[in-house]
């Protein structure tokens, strides 16, 4: 039986909120499309998220993508979550990561030599890295007098995240 998912998109007057820095946007003349400046361009992110909940727990997936392919620092999000009532005063926090060094298949092939027939190890071992990785140990928070919690973090370029969070209390 299918799970029943209740997924809601991150406008920003909902109880999740993705507090990320404005992008600035400059234009040209009359024809010509309004568009990022150079510095712009290499220092802000698409970044988006969208959140769920299942059953008692509630999962948040962040990106941080971009069309450039520059390096820049990674990019620092702070998620503000409103919990329903039934979590109680405390509340588990999970994160798992997909970047250059977490879950990062690709890296460990490269690292191989790229080989184009991986031996049977060579795919284990790829196959373990393909995985996305606990970024933090969990840990448990208290629930403020509002119901909510606070999640900071930074995000590299190209990074997704998954933020999950249960009740914490029992």
């Amino acid at each position: 039986m299918a799970k029943n998912h209740r997924w809601l998109f991150l406008p920003p007057a909902v109880a999740l909120l993705l507090v990320l820095g404005p992008l600035s946007m400059s234009g040209g003349g009359k024809d010509e499309p309004a568009r990022r400046p150079p510095s712009a361009r290499e220092n802000t992110a698409a970044r988006e998220g969208m959140a769920t909940r299942d059953g008692a727990a509630i999962q948040v997936l962040v990106w941080n993508y971009h069309d450039d392919v520059v390096s820049a620092a990674a990019t620092p999000v702070h998620l503000a979550i409103n919990l329903p009532a039934s979590f109680g005063s405390r509340a588990r926090v999970s994160h798992l990561r997909v970047d250059e060094v977490h879950g990062d298949a690709y890296s460990t092939w490269v690292a191989q030599g790229m080989p184009t027939s991986p031996s049977a190890a060579q795919v284990a071992v790829l196959q373990q890295a393909m995985h996305p990785a606990l970024l933090v140990p969990d840990v448990t928070v208290a629930v403020a007098a509002d119901g909510s919690i606070g999640v900071d973090f930074d995000l590299p370029r190209f990074a997704v995240s998954l933020v999950t969070v249960v009740p914490g209390d029992g």
